[in-house]
């Protein structure tokens, strides 16, 4: 490929899945790719799908090949600054990235804000199924809160990609998938058939349902802190690298296993001494078949 790659994978046929970095693919929030290309091992191009329009959207970070073949794909959504108010956005949203006339991102005027949704795409590219972060708005326990964001406090401000969504997984078992939500500090269980989120971990006060960390090593009952790559287990449990960024108790790095039907973490691994094993962007963990972790 003539362009830089952000995420790849292997596929069961023995080609090469990636998702592609488009120089002009933007807004790039970290993670802006726009093209997925799949590749045989002479290296060419059998198969590929555009996901970018300017000002539209742009697909982002990974993606997920079903069983059937389809492509699942994370993807940023354009809606404008009244959108959001109509959606119910406070205008005094956490202050300083997110303004009417837009914001300056690097090179790019950035404006309005940038939900995140699910798009599985078929190899005619026809798109199948979608899931919306915005039309799953609102402060229940099965919404996500237009108005919630990380605090100043932890390093964070309220922005445009507010939700920050960083990986997809698809379990064929139960027809649902897993999605992991760095700003957030949640990974949220949807169901295909319902599209209902039916489950989700990591951060309670993101609805009502627990303590915010307020401060100086007050991790209140947040778990997850700007974590990555969610994967489902074959016993159905879920895997999650815990970045633990901005974790106000410690820089320190977690590898979870979590139980979803327990709410339960029944396997973790992390070191005595804080910055030891620690990684605050990006960074992966596998189990492999033998229970070891890569």
């Amino acid at each position: 490929s003539k362009y830089d790659a952000f995420y790849a994978e292997l596929l069961p046929n023995g080609n090469l899945a990636r998702h592609s970095r488009l120089p002009e693919a933007g807004p790039n929030f970290g993670g802006a790719a726009g093209l997925i290309e799949e590749f045989n091992w002479d290296g060419d191009v059998v198969w590929s799908y555009q996901v970018y329009e300017e000002g539209v959207r742009v697909g982002h970070h990974t993606f997920e090949v079903m069983p059937n073949g389809n492509y699942m794909i994370l993807v940023w959504e354009y809606k404008s600054y009244e959108d959001a108010l109509a959606k119910g956005l406070d205008p005094n949203y956490g202050g300083r990235c997110l303004f009417p006339d837009g914001f300056r991102m690097g090179k790019n005027m950035v404006k309005g804000i940038w939900p995140d949704y699910i798009m599985e795409v078929n190899h005619d590219k026809q798109v199948v199924w979608e899931w919306h972060v915005w039309d799953h708005i609102g402060t229940g326990p099965d919404q996500i809160d237009i108005n919630w964001h990380l605090p100043l406090s932890m390093g964070y401000f309220a922005r445009a990609d507010w939700t920050h969504w960083n990986s997809v997984r698809y379990n064929p078992k139960t027809d649902q998938y897993a999605v992991n939500s760095r700003d957030f500090g949640e990974i949220y269980i949807i169901d295909r058939k319902t599209k209902k989120i039916v489950w989700r971990f990591g951060n309670p006060a993101t609805h009502g349902m627990g303590k915010a960390p307020s401060g100086y090593h007050d991790d209140g009952e947040q778990i997850l802190f700007g974590s990555h790559d969610v994967e489902w287990l074959p016993n159905g449990n879920l895997s999650i690298f815990n970045n633990g960024t901005p974790r106000p108790s410690a820089n320190r790095s977690t590898v979870m296993e979590i139980n979803p039907a327990t709410n339960q973490v029944v396997w973790q691994y992390q070191t005595k001494d804080h910055n030891s094993f620690y990684s605050d962007f990006q960074s992966a963990a596998q189990k492999l078949p033998n229970g070891n972790w890569l």
